[in-house]
């Protein structure tokens, strides 16, 4: 029987808790994705409010 290094040990948890953990990951992308398109979103909201209020302000200048 071979004997299992201390490295040997910890390459092989890390390798375990790696495969472990990829779910999470997988699982945290759509999270991400929806977050991403939401301030994207808040962001374009954000300019087309900017765009009104400038529209608005230039018709009153024109106006006056």
């Amino acid at each position: 029987m071979e004997i299992v290094t201390k490295s040997t040990c910890s390459a092989l948890c890390l390798s375990v808790m790696i495969v472990l953990a990829s779910p999470v990951f997988a699982a945290a992308d759509p999270v991400e994705e929806i977050l991403k398109e939401q301030t994207k979103a808040r962001q374009e909201q954000k300019i087309k409010e900017q765009q009104r209020q400038e529209q608005i302000e230039n018709l009153k200048r024109d106006r006056d």
